[in-house]
């Protein structure tokens, strides 16, 4: 829900070996992508991008709010 409302949703990324995080294959509903986030101050962060075929919606949202 974070996604579709904001765009982009930025999270960290516990990268140290052995704290790996795991989810179910049936969490994964949509491809997307994840790029670092550069302007952040952990070296751990990223930004996940609402999946292109759902940019049309979320631009119409956008230009249609009050």
């Amino acid at each position: 829900m974070d996604l579709e409302d904001s765009f982009i949703a930025r999270f960290e990324l516990d990268a140290t070996l052995g704290n790996e995080q795991i989810v179910p294959m049936s969490s994964l509903c949509h491809p997307i992508c994840v790029v670092p986030d550069f302007g952040a101050v952990s070296q751990n962060r990223y930004m996940m991008i609402l999946p292109k075929g759902q940019w049309s919606e979320y631009f119409s949202r956008f230009v249609n709010e009050d």
